[in-house]
């Protein structure tokens, strides 16, 4: 049962790699007469990545095909290429994701230090209240900004 399972899914792949292979760019029967168009640009875009592997075995395949309409040929492609391979939206995505995690840190250092100095108020205030705290309480804030700062951009 094991074999078979195997025997079929190489067969599968095999058959998607013909498929891919047949209409890859690079086919003679893109002419300057008739050149590949914004649908088979838009093909070879989704199929790029695939095509530049399997023309690295084999001459005839490219990656892009020379006899195109032009501009709706290469509007296909780039189509195709950011459809399947996220073009720069991956970066954006990960850009505004990274923001918003920052947000989300800073929120939560600026509660941590509140709850920190209203801790530490608390105890300077069960002893007695002098000068000589008030400064005690003004370096250990000063302290603990600095350290708390340190500790997040540490890598």
């Amino acid at each position: 049962m094991r074999k078979r399972q195997v025997f079929m899914g190489v067969s599968v792949l095999l058959l998607f790699g013909l498929f891919l292979t047949a209409c890859t760019a690079g086919d003679p029967r893109y002419t300057v007469q008739q050149p590949a168009g914004f649908w088979h640009g838009l093909w070879h875009g989704v199929i790029s990545v695939v095509a530049f592997v399997i023309s690295l075995f084999n001459g005839d395949v490219t990656v892009y095909e020379v006899h195109n309409t032009g501009a709706w040929y290469n509007l296909g492609f780039l189509l195709g290429v950011t459809s399947i391979w996220g073009g720069g939206s991956g970066a954006t995505w990960k850009s505004a994701e990274r923001r918003r995690r920052d947000e989300e840190w800073a929120e939560i250092g600026e509660r941590l230090e509140e709850k920190i100095l209203t801790e530490i108020k608390k105890w300077t205030e069960e002893e007695e209240h002098d000068e000589e705290w008030e400064e005690v309480e003004e370096k250990i804030v000063r302290k603990i900004k600095r350290k708390l700062k340190e500790w997040a951009e540490e890598e």
